[in-house]
């Protein structure tokens, strides 16, 4: 058979195929650690999967359809053209998968044993994050080396892309269940926000301490001063909360729609062992109305005036 010479059509069908592929399984798995970390938190870090699911199920929508269709363009060529079966770059780039594939499986494995072994934890959140790993190359894998010996039919194609397209819808599907309707990811970047708003007023109100030698008698005295600070809530446009508790004391406060996501490890208000002052520890919050408290310590932040 004389050789068969790649067309810049076979190329770009190719090529963007496979990287259509790659980056599916990259998001796919994206979104599924999202999830797992989502049910199995870390006690010791903060985590929040609202900022990560957003993009994967995105991009998941528009880009597997894409790649249906790459794939069904391909297929359609290899029909008409079977000796295009035998291009180079095609068999390049299916031995690539097929090794990276296999090195990937080998290597999660490998981290399996040696955790256990090693007598760490093997915790659920790590087992289905293997587990995921696992079972999304091993389909790469097993459709390349069937690929590769040539064993795959028109349909048997159609079954490997629904099996596909099933486990993408049901990622997504998981990922709504497990972690929020958009409306309910919005509404908890809403209460990210008041948080930030929060310490940037804790921060302006310590400022005008100093400046004033008095705490402000409400937040608009902020806005005199700080031009650009905040004083009403996202979304429902209701002020903060302000008042005061003592001369060096104070509270501000918010309507949060869900109770925060990281664990309470501390109480809402630590004495500083260091610093001897009171702080929000984790800036941890309730559903409804909470308050964060917070305690001047005049040895560090020294006052202006006096």
């Amino acid at each position: 058979m004389e050789n068969v010479k790649t067309k810049p059509i076979d190329f770009f069908l190719i090529i963007g195929s496979m990287v259509a592929l790659y980056a599916i399984v990259i998001n796919i798995l994206n979104l599924l650690f999202t999830i797992i970390n989502h049910a199995y938190p870390a006690l010791d870090s903060y985590y929040n999967a609202t900022s990560s699911i957003s993009f994967p199920v995105a991009f998941l929508i528009i880009v597997f359809p894409i790649f249906a269709i790459l794939e069904w363009f391909l297929n359609k060529n290899y029909n008409d053209h079977p000796e295009k079966k035998d291009l180079p770059i095609k068999k390049w780039l299916s031995y690539l998968t097929l090794f990276i594939s296999g090195a990937v499986i080998a290597g999660s494995l490998v981290t399996v044993l040696y955790y256990f072994l090693d007598g760490r934890d093997l915790t659920s959140g790590f087992l289905l994050k293997t587990f995921s790993v696992l079972i999304i190359l091993f389909l790469v894998f097993g459709y390349y080396i069937s690929e590769t010996k040539d064993i795959l039919t028109s349909k048997s194609k159609k079954v490997w892309l629904v099996s596909s397209l099933v486990l993408v819808i049901l990622s997504i599907v998981l990922g709504f269940v497990v972690i929020g309707s958009p409306k309910t990811q919005r509404l908890k970047k809403y209460d990210m926000q008041k948080v930030s708003d929060i310490q940037q007023l804790q921060s302006e109100v310590v400022s005008f301490w100093q400046i004033n030698g008095e705490l402000p008698k409400s937040l608009p005295e902020l806005k005199d001063q700080y031009g650009y600070v905040s004083l009403n809530q996202p979304q429902s446009e209701k002020p903060y909360e302000y008042s005061t508790l003592s001369l060096k004391s104070f509270e501000i406060c918010a309507d949060f729609s869900f109770k925060s996501e990281k664990n309470n490890l501390y109480s809402r208000s630590i004495i500083d062992t260091k610093y001897n002052y009171n702080t929000p520890s984790d800036w941890s919050y309730d559903q409804g109305r909470s308050c964060f408290t917070y305690v001047i310590n005049e040895d560090i932040y020294k006052p202006s005036v006096r």
